[in-house]
């Protein structure tokens, strides 16, 4: 079953953070906060400049790493 991150599309780009974190954005996909399905992220992120993407796949394979 895939998971969703949301990805800002301006600004340089970023992820969503988790919750409680010093700001909003982060860097690195694998930082950022976990949806489990693809219509919680919808309705936590902003539609004017973010979109949902699923998490890249070595983030839930460890075998990957």
């Amino acid at each position: 079953m895939p998971m969703y991150i949301i990805h800002r599309t301006d600004q340089n780009g970023g992820y969503v953070t988790k919750p409680g974190s010093s700001s909003s954005y982060v860097v690195n996909p694998f930082n950022a906060q976990i949806f489990m399905t693809w219509k919680e992220a919808m309705e936590a992120s902003c539609p004017e400049n973010e979109v949902v993407i699923p998490l890249p796949t070595i983030a839930v394979n460890p075998s990957c790493q």
